[in-house]
Protein backbone atom coordinates (compact mmCIF):
# COMPACT_ATOMS: atom_id res chain seq x y z
CA UNK A 1 0.00 0.00 0.00
CA UNK A 2 1.38 3.38 -1.01
CA UNK A 3 2.10 5.56 2.00
CA UNK A 4 0.80 9.13 1.78
CA UNK A 5 3.37 11.93 1.99
CA UNK A 6 2.19 13.91 5.02
CA UNK A 7 4.94 16.53 4.71
CA UNK A 8 2.82 18.50 2.25
CA UNK A 9 -0.85 17.94 3.14
CA UNK A 10 -3.67 18.33 0.69
CA UNK A 11 -4.64 22.02 0.98
CA UNK A 12 -7.77 22.59 3.06
CA UNK A 13 -7.53 26.33 3.59
CA UNK A 14 -11.18 27.46 3.82
CA UNK A 15 -11.63 29.57 6.98
CA UNK A 16 -14.48 29.11 9.40
CA UNK A 17 -17.75 30.80 8.57
CA UNK A 18 -21.48 30.60 9.30
CA UNK A 19 -23.05 27.15 9.38
CA UNK A 20 -25.73 28.03 6.85
CA UNK A 21 -26.58 30.65 4.25
CA UNK A 22 -29.62 32.38 5.68
CA UNK A 23 -31.78 34.22 3.19
CA UNK A 24 -29.60 33.36 0.20
CA UNK A 25 -31.62 30.55 -1.37
CA UNK A 26 -32.26 32.36 -4.66
CA UNK A 27 -28.67 33.60 -4.86
CA UNK A 28 -27.37 30.09 -4.21
CA UNK A 29 -29.42 28.64 -7.07
CA UNK A 30 -28.25 31.39 -9.40
CA UNK A 31 -24.61 30.92 -8.41
CA UNK A 32 -24.63 27.22 -9.22
CA UNK A 33 -26.32 27.90 -12.54
CA UNK A 34 -23.73 30.50 -13.48
CA UNK A 35 -20.78 28.26 -12.67
CA UNK A 36 -21.63 25.74 -15.41
CA UNK A 37 -21.39 26.59 -19.09
CA UNK A 38 -23.24 24.73 -21.83
CA UNK A 39 -19.99 22.94 -22.70
CA UNK A 40 -19.54 21.71 -19.15
CA UNK A 41 -16.71 24.15 -18.47
CA UNK A 42 -16.51 25.43 -14.89
CA UNK A 43 -16.94 29.20 -15.16
CA UNK A 44 -15.11 31.45 -12.65
CA UNK A 45 -17.70 33.27 -10.53
CA UNK A 46 -17.21 36.88 -9.36
CA UNK A 47 -19.49 37.86 -6.47
CA UNK A 48 -19.69 41.60 -5.89
CA UNK A 49 -21.88 44.00 -3.94
CA UNK A 50 -22.09 46.78 -1.39
CA UNK A 51 -19.93 47.05 1.72
CA UNK A 52 -21.32 44.76 4.41
CA UNK A 53 -23.55 42.74 2.07
CA UNK A 54 -21.94 39.47 3.13
CA UNK A 55 -20.07 38.58 -0.06
CA UNK A 56 -17.36 36.60 1.71
CA UNK A 57 -19.81 34.71 3.91
CA UNK A 58 -21.88 33.82 0.86
CA UNK A 59 -18.92 32.53 -1.15
CA UNK A 60 -17.46 30.62 1.78
CA UNK A 61 -20.86 29.00 2.30
CA UNK A 62 -20.88 27.94 -1.35
CA UNK A 63 -17.31 26.70 -1.08
CA UNK A 64 -18.00 24.51 1.94
CA UNK A 65 -21.04 23.06 0.20
CA UNK A 66 -18.98 22.28 -2.92
CA UNK A 67 -15.76 21.16 -1.26
CA UNK A 68 -16.48 17.42 -1.46
CA UNK A 69 -16.48 17.71 -5.26
CA UNK A 70 -12.85 18.87 -5.22
CA UNK A 71 -10.83 16.08 -3.61
CA UNK A 72 -7.47 17.62 -4.50
CA UNK A 73 -8.07 20.44 -2.05
CA UNK A 74 -9.23 23.98 -1.46
CA UNK A 75 -7.08 27.11 -1.67
CA UNK A 76 -8.08 30.36 0.05
CA UNK A 77 -6.35 33.68 -0.66
CA UNK A 78 -7.47 36.90 1.07
CA UNK A 79 -6.34 39.47 -1.49
CA UNK A 80 -7.66 42.38 0.58
CA UNK A 81 -5.51 41.63 3.63
CA UNK A 82 -2.81 44.19 4.36
CA UNK A 83 -0.08 41.61 3.78
CA UNK A 84 -1.55 40.65 0.40
CA UNK A 85 -1.76 44.30 -0.66
CA UNK A 86 1.97 44.65 -0.03
CA UNK A 87 2.80 41.37 -1.78
CA UNK A 88 3.59 41.10 -5.48
CA UNK A 89 1.54 38.90 -7.79
CA UNK A 90 4.61 36.69 -8.21
CA UNK A 91 4.84 36.08 -4.47
CA UNK A 92 1.11 35.38 -4.17
CA UNK A 93 1.36 32.84 -6.97
CA UNK A 94 4.46 31.30 -5.42
CA UNK A 95 2.61 30.81 -2.15
CA UNK A 96 -0.29 29.13 -3.95
CA UNK A 97 2.11 26.84 -5.83
CA UNK A 98 3.88 25.87 -2.60
CA UNK A 99 0.51 24.95 -1.10
CA UNK A 100 0.02 22.66 -4.09
CA UNK A 101 3.29 20.88 -3.31
CA UNK A 102 5.33 22.38 -6.14
CA UNK A 103 8.99 22.21 -5.04
CA UNK A 104 10.52 25.66 -4.49
CA UNK A 105 13.14 25.10 -7.19
CA UNK A 106 10.34 24.39 -9.71
CA UNK A 107 8.47 27.64 -9.05
CA UNK A 108 9.20 30.13 -11.86
CA UNK A 109 10.52 33.55 -10.88
CA UNK A 110 8.48 35.20 -13.62
CA UNK A 111 4.89 36.08 -12.67
CA UNK A 112 3.69 35.10 -16.13
CA UNK A 113 5.35 31.69 -15.99
CA UNK A 114 4.13 31.08 -12.43
CA UNK A 115 0.58 31.95 -13.48
CA UNK A 116 0.82 29.57 -16.44
CA UNK A 117 2.00 26.75 -14.17
CA UNK A 118 -0.83 27.44 -11.70
CA UNK A 119 -3.43 27.37 -14.47
CA UNK A 120 -1.97 24.12 -15.81
CA UNK A 121 -2.36 22.54 -12.38
CA UNK A 122 -5.99 23.70 -12.25
CA UNK A 123 -6.65 21.97 -15.55
CA UNK A 124 -5.42 18.56 -14.39
CA UNK A 125 -6.49 18.53 -10.73
CA UNK A 126 -9.84 19.03 -9.04
CA UNK A 127 -9.29 22.12 -6.93
CA UNK A 128 -11.52 24.78 -5.42
CA UNK A 129 -9.89 28.21 -5.29
CA UNK A 130 -11.36 31.19 -3.39
CA UNK A 131 -9.93 34.67 -4.03
CA UNK A 132 -11.52 36.78 -1.30
CA UNK A 133 -11.71 40.59 -1.15
CA UNK A 134 -10.04 41.16 -4.50
CA UNK A 135 -9.29 44.84 -5.02
CA UNK A 136 -8.33 44.87 -8.69
CA UNK A 137 -8.61 42.92 -11.90
CA UNK A 138 -4.83 42.51 -12.02
CA UNK A 139 -4.96 40.45 -8.82
CA UNK A 140 -7.48 38.03 -10.32
CA UNK A 141 -6.37 37.79 -13.96
CA UNK A 142 -3.38 35.42 -13.43
CA UNK A 143 -5.66 32.81 -11.83
CA UNK A 144 -8.29 32.71 -14.59
CA UNK A 145 -8.44 29.71 -16.89
CA UNK A 146 -10.92 27.49 -18.68
CA UNK A 147 -11.13 24.11 -16.98
CA UNK A 148 -13.46 21.14 -16.63
CA UNK A 149 -12.09 20.18 -13.23
CA UNK A 150 -11.40 23.16 -10.96
CA UNK A 151 -13.59 26.02 -9.77
CA UNK A 152 -12.59 29.61 -9.03
CA UNK A 153 -14.69 31.84 -6.75
CA UNK A 154 -13.90 35.56 -6.39
CA UNK A 155 -15.33 38.21 -4.07
CA UNK A 156 -14.84 41.97 -4.32
CA UNK A 157 -16.73 45.23 -4.11
CA UNK A 158 -15.90 46.08 -7.72
CA UNK A 159 -17.56 44.24 -10.58
CA UNK A 160 -14.24 43.85 -12.45
CA UNK A 161 -15.91 44.45 -15.77
CA UNK A 162 -12.64 44.15 -17.68
CA UNK A 163 -12.30 40.42 -16.96
CA UNK A 164 -13.32 38.09 -19.77
CA UNK A 165 -14.82 34.63 -19.40
CA UNK A 166 -16.25 35.08 -15.90
CA UNK A 167 -19.80 35.08 -14.55
CA UNK A 168 -20.87 37.90 -12.24
CA UNK A 169 -23.57 38.27 -9.64
CA UNK A 170 -24.46 40.77 -6.93
CA UNK A 171 -25.41 40.04 -3.36
CA UNK A 172 -27.18 42.79 -1.45
CA UNK A 173 -29.07 43.38 1.77
CA UNK A 174 -31.32 40.65 3.13
CA UNK A 175 -35.09 40.71 3.23
CA UNK A 176 -36.35 41.80 6.66
CA UNK A 177 -37.55 38.32 7.82
CA UNK A 178 -34.17 36.89 6.84
CA UNK A 179 -32.40 39.66 8.77
CA UNK A 180 -34.31 38.67 11.90
CA UNK A 181 -33.50 35.00 11.23
CA UNK A 182 -29.78 35.82 10.91
CA UNK A 183 -29.70 37.58 14.30
CA UNK A 184 -31.65 34.68 15.78
CA UNK A 185 -29.20 32.11 14.39
CA UNK A 186 -26.30 33.86 16.16
CA UNK A 187 -27.90 35.04 19.41
CA UNK A 188 -30.31 32.16 20.01
CA UNK A 189 -34.02 31.94 19.45
CA UNK A 190 -35.36 32.28 23.01
CA UNK A 191 -34.49 35.94 23.52
CA UNK A 192 -35.30 36.89 19.95
CA UNK A 193 -38.79 35.46 19.79
CA UNK A 194 -39.91 37.32 22.91
CA UNK A 195 -39.00 40.73 21.47
CA UNK A 196 -39.80 40.47 17.79
CA UNK A 197 -40.57 44.18 17.42
CA UNK A 198 -37.19 45.25 18.85
CA UNK A 199 -35.32 42.80 16.61
CA UNK A 200 -37.19 44.11 13.57
CA UNK A 201 -36.20 47.65 14.51
CA UNK A 202 -32.56 46.56 14.90
CA UNK A 203 -32.65 45.02 11.43
CA UNK A 204 -33.99 48.31 10.06
CA UNK A 205 -31.21 50.31 11.73
CA UNK A 206 -28.68 47.87 10.27
CA UNK A 207 -30.04 48.41 6.74
CA UNK A 208 -30.49 44.61 6.64
CA UNK A 209 -26.76 44.34 5.89
CA UNK A 210 -25.43 40.94 7.03
CA UNK A 211 -22.20 42.34 8.50
CA UNK A 212 -24.07 44.82 10.70
CA UNK A 213 -26.66 42.20 11.65
CA UNK A 214 -23.97 39.68 12.61
CA UNK A 215 -22.28 42.30 14.81
CA UNK A 216 -25.51 42.77 16.77
CA UNK A 217 -26.08 39.02 16.96
CA UNK A 218 -22.58 38.50 18.36
CA UNK A 219 -23.11 41.31 20.87
CA UNK A 220 -26.27 39.61 22.11
CA UNK A 221 -24.55 36.22 22.26
CA UNK A 222 -21.69 37.73 24.30
CA UNK A 223 -24.03 39.19 26.95
CA UNK A 224 -26.48 36.50 28.14
CA UNK A 225 -28.29 39.06 30.29
CA UNK A 226 -29.09 41.24 27.29
CA UNK A 227 -32.36 41.14 25.43
CA UNK A 228 -32.96 42.80 22.03
CA UNK A 229 -34.29 45.93 23.74
CA UNK A 230 -30.89 46.35 25.43
CA UNK A 231 -29.12 45.99 22.09
CA UNK A 232 -31.48 48.54 20.56
CA UNK A 233 -30.76 51.03 23.35
CA UNK A 234 -27.03 50.44 22.90
CA UNK A 235 -27.23 51.18 19.17
CA UNK A 236 -29.17 54.37 19.83
CA UNK A 237 -26.98 55.38 22.79
CA UNK A 238 -23.80 57.38 23.21
CA UNK A 239 -21.76 57.88 20.08
CA UNK A 240 -23.28 57.23 16.69
CA UNK A 241 -24.86 54.16 15.15
CA UNK A 242 -22.01 53.45 12.72
CA UNK A 243 -19.40 53.59 15.50
CA UNK A 244 -21.50 51.42 17.80
CA UNK A 245 -21.67 48.65 15.22
CA UNK A 246 -18.48 47.02 16.42
CA UNK A 247 -17.65 43.71 18.07
CA UNK A 248 -14.14 42.43 18.76
CA UNK A 249 -11.99 43.57 15.83
CA UNK A 250 -14.93 43.75 13.42
CA UNK A 251 -16.01 47.36 12.93
CA UNK A 252 -18.44 48.70 10.35
CA UNK A 253 -16.83 52.13 10.54
CA UNK A 254 -13.42 50.66 9.77
CA UNK A 255 -14.82 48.80 6.74
CA UNK A 256 -16.44 51.97 5.43
CA UNK A 257 -13.40 54.16 6.10
CA UNK A 258 -11.13 51.75 4.23
CA UNK A 259 -13.36 52.15 1.17
CA UNK A 260 -13.93 55.90 1.59
CA UNK A 261 -10.37 57.19 2.02
CA UNK A 262 -9.04 56.22 -1.45
CA UNK A 263 -11.91 58.01 -3.24
CA UNK A 264 -11.10 61.12 -5.24
CA UNK A 265 -12.23 64.46 -3.87
CA UNK A 266 -14.82 64.70 -6.65
CA UNK A 267 -16.22 61.28 -5.77
CA UNK A 268 -16.42 62.25 -2.10
CA UNK A 269 -18.28 65.44 -3.03
CA UNK A 270 -20.76 63.51 -5.16
CA UNK A 271 -21.21 60.96 -2.37
CA UNK A 272 -21.95 63.83 0.02
CA UNK A 273 -24.46 65.22 -2.47
CA UNK A 274 -26.26 61.90 -2.77
CA UNK A 275 -26.33 61.55 1.01
CA UNK A 276 -27.74 65.07 1.41
CA UNK A 277 -30.65 64.16 -0.87
CA UNK A 278 -31.85 61.49 1.55
CA UNK A 279 -33.68 58.63 -0.08
CA UNK A 280 -34.36 60.55 -3.29
CA UNK A 281 -31.09 59.53 -4.91
CA UNK A 282 -29.79 60.91 -8.20
CA UNK A 283 -29.82 59.96 -11.85
CA UNK A 284 -26.97 60.39 -14.31
CA UNK A 285 -28.95 63.20 -15.88
CA UNK A 286 -29.41 64.99 -12.53
CA UNK A 287 -25.72 64.87 -11.84
CA UNK A 288 -24.80 65.95 -15.37
CA UNK A 289 -26.97 69.07 -15.01
CA UNK A 290 -25.43 69.92 -11.64
CA UNK A 291 -21.87 69.36 -12.79
CA UNK A 292 -22.45 71.11 -16.11
CA UNK A 293 -20.80 68.40 -18.19
CA UNK A 294 -21.91 65.65 -20.55
CA UNK A 295 -23.18 62.34 -19.19
CA UNK A 296 -19.79 60.61 -19.38
CA UNK A 297 -18.13 62.04 -16.27
CA UNK A 298 -21.19 61.72 -14.00
CA UNK A 299 -21.58 58.13 -15.09
CA UNK A 300 -17.92 57.43 -14.34
CA UNK A 301 -18.27 58.95 -10.86
CA UNK A 302 -21.43 57.02 -10.06
CA UNK A 303 -19.98 53.76 -11.31
CA UNK A 304 -16.83 54.43 -9.27
CA UNK A 305 -19.00 54.70 -6.16
CA UNK A 306 -20.77 51.46 -7.09
CA UNK A 307 -17.42 49.69 -7.43
CA UNK A 308 -16.25 51.19 -4.13
CA UNK A 309 -19.20 49.47 -2.45
CA UNK A 310 -21.16 52.56 -1.40
CA UNK A 311 -23.92 52.52 -4.01
CA UNK A 312 -25.89 49.57 -5.23
CA UNK A 313 -26.34 49.20 -8.96
CA UNK A 314 -28.93 51.68 -10.18
CA UNK A 315 -32.55 50.77 -9.43
CA UNK A 316 -34.26 51.90 -12.58
CA UNK A 317 -32.45 55.13 -13.32
CA UNK A 318 -31.70 56.14 -9.70
CA UNK A 319 -28.64 55.68 -7.55
CA UNK A 320 -29.36 55.85 -3.81
CA UNK A 321 -27.41 55.67 -0.58
CA UNK A 322 -28.84 53.59 2.27
CA UNK A 323 -29.66 55.33 5.60
CA UNK A 324 -26.74 53.72 7.45
CA UNK A 325 -24.24 54.77 4.77
CA UNK A 326 -25.81 58.25 4.64
CA UNK A 327 -25.04 58.53 8.35
CA UNK A 328 -21.41 57.61 7.73
CA UNK A 329 -21.08 60.05 4.83
CA UNK A 330 -22.66 62.92 6.75
CA UNK A 331 -20.07 62.45 9.51
CA UNK A 332 -17.25 62.68 7.00
CA UNK A 333 -18.76 65.74 5.34
CA UNK A 334 -18.17 67.69 8.54
CA UNK A 335 -14.42 67.02 8.30
CA UNK A 336 -14.09 67.92 4.61
CA UNK A 337 -11.74 70.78 3.67
CA UNK A 338 -13.72 74.01 3.40
CA UNK A 339 -13.63 74.19 -0.42
CA UNK A 340 -14.85 70.60 -0.67
CA UNK A 341 -17.74 71.32 1.72
CA UNK A 342 -18.65 74.26 -0.51
CA UNK A 343 -18.47 71.93 -3.50
CA UNK A 344 -20.82 69.53 -1.81
CA UNK A 345 -23.24 72.37 -1.06
CA UNK A 346 -22.89 73.51 -4.66
CA UNK A 347 -24.03 70.11 -5.83
CA UNK A 348 -26.91 70.00 -3.36
CA UNK A 349 -28.04 73.48 -4.39
CA UNK A 350 -28.04 72.55 -8.06
CA UNK A 351 -25.21 74.58 -9.51
CA UNK A 352 -22.65 77.33 -9.16
CA UNK A 353 -25.36 79.96 -9.55
CA UNK A 354 -26.35 79.34 -5.91
CA UNK A 355 -22.97 80.50 -4.60
CA UNK A 356 -21.71 83.95 -3.83
CA UNK A 357 -18.74 85.38 -5.67
CA UNK A 358 -16.35 84.45 -2.84
CA UNK A 359 -17.73 80.93 -2.69
CA UNK A 360 -17.29 80.56 -6.43
CA UNK A 361 -13.69 81.70 -6.14
CA UNK A 362 -12.92 79.16 -3.39
CA UNK A 363 -14.39 76.26 -5.32
CA UNK A 364 -12.65 77.44 -8.48
CA UNK A 365 -9.28 77.62 -6.72
CA UNK A 366 -9.77 74.16 -5.24
CA UNK A 367 -10.79 72.71 -8.58
CA UNK A 368 -7.89 74.35 -10.38
CA UNK A 369 -9.79 77.03 -12.31
CA UNK A 370 -10.68 80.69 -11.95
CA UNK A 371 -14.05 82.06 -10.98
CA UNK A 372 -14.94 82.95 -14.56
CA UNK A 373 -14.46 79.38 -15.79
CA UNK A 374 -16.24 77.70 -12.88
CA UNK A 375 -19.38 77.30 -14.98
CA UNK A 376 -17.41 75.04 -17.31
CA UNK A 377 -15.34 73.21 -14.68
CA UNK A 378 -17.56 72.72 -11.64
CA UNK A 379 -15.79 70.50 -9.10
CA UNK A 380 -12.88 69.91 -11.41
CA UNK A 381 -14.67 68.61 -14.52
CA UNK A 382 -13.60 70.41 -17.67
CA UNK A 383 -15.67 70.81 -20.79
CA UNK A 384 -14.04 69.39 -23.89
CA UNK A 385 -11.97 71.97 -25.70
CA UNK A 386 -13.57 73.50 -28.76
CA UNK A 387 -12.19 72.19 -32.06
Amino acid sequence: MKQQDVSVPRPAQLPLGPDELIGRGAERVRAFALMRSRRGIRVPLVVCGRIGAGKSAFVLGLAREMSANFPDGQLYLDLGAEEAKRTSVSDILAGALRALAVPPEKIPASAGEAAALFRSILSCRRLLVVLDNATSENQVLPFLTETLRSQLLVTGRARMLGLDGVARMDVDALRRPDSVALIESIAGSERIRTEWESVTRIAELCDDLPVALSIVGKKLAAYPGWVPTDALQYLRGAGDLVTNLRVGELSLRDLLTTAYEPLSRQAKAVLGHIGARGGAGVTRGDLAKVLGVSGGNPEFLLETLVDAGFLGAATGSHYTLSPLLRLFVSGHSASMPAPLRIGRDLLAAGGAQALSGSGRAQVGAYAGCDGQSLEATKMGFSRPAAH
